[in-house]
């Protein structure tokens, strides 16, 4: 009696793998090269999506041989062009930037009071930027007082809207209180030491007894 067809095909591949060992040998080579093709795949994929997410630097800040000369160079290893440029300043005169690049300046007004940071704001002409692997120079020049060196944060803006902050960038920011007000500091300084000599000198007067004086009622002595 035959078997039914059903069972004898089952029959027929249960037998066939043993009597073909080189069939085994092939679809285990085959697992792994498609493993090793996936792995490569997904390195493939991972490098751009690295690159895209790479920070920019931003090297520079105040000149050694010129306390109010400020120069910074952004370099970008971002795939995003940089088309923004974000830097704090207090009391900048000049300002610097690429030529094509326009620029929106916020700051204190010189000789006033205020103590707020100002803005400086450069912006890349349409289409253009700062792509992967260019830099670009950025420069204020100050009033002759009022900034010291400081370190910050600054913004880079990228063509898609997304920004990143570059932290401990220095740049000129407000002088201390005491650096601001040292001529003032000075004379009360003045003043205080005066009072204080004087305060000495008349506790010394009203400590010292009075000079003797001759009693006119005596008779004068016998020469």
């Amino acid at each position: 009696m035959s078997e039914p067809q059903s069972q004898r095909f089952r029959i027929h591949r249960a037998d066939h793998l043993p009597r073909h060992p080189e069939y085994r040998t092939f679809a285990r080579r085959r697992g792994t090269n498609g493993r090793i093709a996936w792995v490569l795949a997904f390195l493939a994929c991972s490098i751009p999506f690295q690159e895209c997410l790479a920070d920019p630097t931003v090297t520079g800040g105040m000149d050694p041989t010129n306390g109010y000369f400020y120069s910074w160079t952004i370099t970008n290893t971002n795939a995003l062009p940089i088309v923004a440029v974000e830097i704090p300043h207090y009391r900048g005169l000049v300002f610097t930037i690429p030529r094509g690049w326009s620029k929106v300046v916020t700051e204190v007004p010189c000789g006033s009071e205020e103590v707020d940071l100002g803005m400086f704001r450069i912006t890349a002409p349409p289409g253009g930027g700062i792509r992967r692997g260019r830099s670009e120079v950025f420069e204020i020049q100050l009033h002759a007082r009022g900034a010291s060196a400081q370190r910050g944060e600054v913004r880079l803006v990228f063509s898609d809207g997304t920004f990143v902050t570059i932290a401990n960038v220095e740049y000129p920011g407000i002088e201390p209180w005491l650096t601001r007000n040292m001529t003032l500091v000075g004379m009360i300084g003045l003043v205080l030491v005066a009072l204080v000599v004087q305060l000495l000198r008349t506790r010394r007067a009203k400590r010292q007894p009075p000079p003797a004086t001759q009693d006119a009622t005596l008779p004068p002595a016998a020469e």
